[in-house]
């Protein structure tokens, strides 16, 4: 993944230090649990269902028939440690829309002190009744337990409880000052909602909610850091507005001890952060001496310097998520508040529905039905109600919920145009407003921010990709007023454009012609060799518009790159009916973000196809590179009967900050950037050309460098600087041009790759 912000949250999680100084097929009837380790004959029967299901053979399945659940092997690597023994898929049983990625343990919030298990076992018949898997493992000293379980009398909460315990001293372990885990959602996959409220007679009362609106977190800045700290109830993080059927997850720390040689326990202080790919939870491990009343800030802060347990001692920490059907809020806030009253009204389906109390502070939000029917149950009290829609239309209300609950009715907006979309033909539409903006679709009304950044989901863009094919968008709402059209089909084609009038509550088709084909090149395809979409653990932009956004481009072959995930996109071309004019590849990216082993600071990333597909595997069979060098899976690929190109992606950063994904940044073992004006046999180039002891293969031995990824030039200019200082001294590299793109507002096959194929290609129109 090519994103400076994904990067720069993945630094965050190291940076807190400084500032201290496919479906379940068929599944058990509720009540009938189960706990298990997956095998290729029982896989149909327990894995889950969704477009981030990764859990395969060898991982461990835990449901009830309510909630179905996978957790890693410990020989299965994680995102951010070679380890595995994560949660690291999580649905409702039976409706395949596991959007979960992971979560995963550290100490003292650094990366550099991840928390892998190293043992795991299943607990199918506890005296309780309850269903558990169990993992664990030593590491700082600390011997470490963590227990998946799901219990008969909270059917629908998956809880994980974890017992920290210093055994003995010893040497060169860390102080334990923060015991915490972080839970990756990468470029908004999920949109995090932060709730920290207080119930009373009189309804709900503000004590730091922020909603969807968070405080700016930039781990370069150690003061926004300390800012962006927030007390917590509950972490609602919200899916993508196309998954059908939706999902949200609701975290929440239901308590936190310090537990002493003779048993005594005394609570202890968490915090939380939130970014737009990441959500932090900690607890300290010894209570404040003095402060924490109204927060954490550097007073707290400047106490961990006292911290740490000693032999004897440990915590333990109790976690619950729950698991919503809908991707809002409600789906979870509604599991809590099942008793209160319920709230009803109706608005049109696009529309999105947030509550506040009356000092406006966020207490949840909800997505009507196809219908535009919505309910959810709220304390009693006194609220408001906003409604926002497409075309930047808004309704505010307030009201009061007593015993009986409440009919809000119906709640309209004012009306939009409608514009009927053409039909049957590949094409890409922009939309010109009379004063030259951009028309802009695909808002998922959520309001989710950091700081001053917004971010508005997967969908959200300024074109309409059409793929010419059935499941392309039929119309789409605007703001009334005059409209240019401009169809566009990839640098071979021409444009064409049309105009239009458009009266509120009014339809209007659009009538334009399809751009004609104005350049060929026979015996050449264009590729994209660097595709994402909802597969990938850092999107949930669907992966039939994505290809539909392909075909509207006019290119010939796509190369499916997920993160860390095997891939074919074959299957899906084909029921779009989009095979006959599209070619693919099986591939994926090896995303290296360990700080371990043999590659302190990542091997970077690189896409390697064709790569066999094993859907029953771990990842689909996905390579392993974390804590390797990038050597080591070069190695591993050459064994590989198919062959694999191993494709070097964005070497270079697209700003500074980048330098854990972009391998020349740092060169995986010596944290210094690759120099293009010195010679391969000076330092630190040289550990590009050091050979490995047994194969003799080098870091340097991939076969293609990624010289443009996306939109920017500046990267594509140091890359290409790169590029030549290689070719000056005769190590010979095809370079290669890819989108890199992961929703509707990055253009896929721009740029793009031109292959030579034998004999001449096709033309496509």
């Amino acid at each position: 993944m090519s994103s400076g912000r994904y990067a720069r949250t993945r630094r965050a999680i190291r940076a807190l230090p400084g500032l201290a100084l496919a479906a379940a097929l068929s599944t058990p009837a509720h009540g009938d649990g189960w706990a298990e380790q997956i095998t290729r004959e029982n896989a149909a029967r327990l894995r889950v269902g969704g477009p981030d299901a990764v859990g395969g053979v060898g991982d461990w399945a835990l449901g009830n028939g309510v909630l179905c659940a996978v957790v890693s092997d410990p020989s299965h690597e994680s995102h951010l440690t070679p380890q595995g023994g994560v949660l690291i898929d999580l649905a409702r049983c039976g409706l395949s829309h596991d959007t979960w990625n992971t979560v995963e343990g550290l100490l003292n919030m650094s990366r550099d002190r991840m928390l892998g298990a190293s043992w795991i076992r299943a607990e199918p018949d506890r005296a309780d009744g309850s269903v558990a898997i169990v993992t664990g493992s030593r590491v700082e000293g600390l011997e470490l337990e963590t227990t998946y379980r799901l219990a008969p009398d909270r059917p629908d909460v998956l809880e994980i409880a974890t017992r920290a315990t210093r055994r003995e001293e010893e040497a060169d372990v860390a102080r334990a000052f923060l015991f915490g885990w972080v839970v990756l959602h990468g470029r908004r996959q999920l949109a995090p909602f932060t709730l920290h409220l207080a119930e009373g007679d009189s309804g709900v009362r503000q004590v730091g909610s922020v909603g969807f609106v968070h405080p700016d977190v930039d781990p370069d800045d150690t003061l926004t850091m300390v800012r962006a700290i927030l007390p917590s109830d509950l972490h609602v993080l919200v899916g993508g507005d196309r998954q059908r059927p939706g999902v949200a997850y609701g975290l929440k720390l239901r308590e936190a001890f310090l537990v002493s040689p003779d048993g005594s326990r005394q609570p202890l202080p968490a915090l939380s952060l939130n970014g737009e790919s990441f959500t932090m939870q900690a607890v300290f491990t010894r209570p404040l001496r003095f402060g924490g009343q109204s927060g954490i800030g550097w007073l707290e802060l400047a106490q961990t310097l006292l911290m740490d347990l000693s032999p004897g001692e440990g915590l333990e920490i109790t976690r619950e998520i729950r698991v919503g059907a809908r991707s809002d809020v409600a789906s979870v806030t509604d599991q809590l508040w099942r008793d209160s009253p319920r709230v009803r009204g109706r608005v049109e389906p696009g529309a999105r529905v947030h509550v506040f109390t009356r000092d406006e502070v966020p207490v949840t939000q909800a997505r009507p039905d196809a219908e535009g029917r919505f309910a959810f149950h709220l304390p009693r009290g006194s609220y408001r109600l906003r409604v926002v829609g497409a075309a930047d239309r808004q309704r505010s209300t307030s009201f009061e919920v007593g015993a009986d609950g409440v009919e809000l009715g119906e709640l309209s907006l004012p009306p939009t145009g409608k514009v009927l979309l053409p039909r049957g033909r590949p094409m890409r539409l922009l939309f010109l407003r009379a004063d030259g903006r951009k028309a802009t679709f695909g808002d998922d009304h959520l309001g989710f921010r950091i700081g001053r950044h917004a971010f508005r989901g997967s969908q959200y863009g300024a074109d309409v990709s059409l793929g010419g094919i059935d499941e392309d968008p039929r119309w789409l709402p605007l703001a009334p007023g005059r409209y240019e059209v401009i169809a566009t089909r990839g640098p071979e084609f021409d444009l064409t454009r049309t105009a239009f009038d458009l009266k509120a509550g009014a339809e209007q088709a659009i009538r334009i012609d399809p751009p004609a084909r104005v350049l060929s090149h026979p015996g050449w395809i264009s590729a994209d060799l660097h595709v994402h979409s909802e597969w990938s653990d850092d999107g949930n932009y669907p992966v039939d518009r994505q290809l539909a956004a392909f075909a509207a481009e006019g290119a010939d072959w796509i190369v499916a790159t997920e993160h860390d995930r095997v891939t074919d996109y074959a299957p899906r071309l084909k029921e779009l009916g989009l095979s006959g004019s599209i070619q693919s590849l099986v591939g994926a990216e090896v995303t290296s973000s360990a700080h371990a082993g043999e590659s302190p600071r990542s091997a970077g990333h690189s896409n390697v196809y064709p790569l066999p597909f094993d859907p029953l595997a771990y990842r689909g069979g996905a390579p392993v590179i974390e804590g390797r060098r990038l050597r080591d899976l070069i190695g591993d690929l050459r064994q590989h009967p198919e062959a694999p190109l191993v494709q070097l992606n964005h070497p270079r950063g697209r700003q500074p900050g980048d330098s854990d994904l972009n391998y020349f940044d740092h060169l995986s073992v010596v944290s210094r950037a690759f120099q293009p004006e010195a010679t391969l046999d000076t330092w630190p180039n040289a550990v590009l050309v050091e050979p490995d002891p047994e194969s003799g293969l080098r870091d340097l031995d991939f076969d293609l460098i990624e010289l443009w990824n996306g939109a920017s030039m500046s990267q594509y200019r140091a890359v290409r600087a790169d590029w030549y200082s290689l070719l000056l001294q005769g190590e010979f590299r095809t370079g290669v041009a890819n989108s890199d793109s992961h929703d509707r507002s990055e253009l896929i096959a721009y740029p793009r790759t031109y292959l030579r194929i034998d004999g001449e290609a096709d033309e496509q129109s």
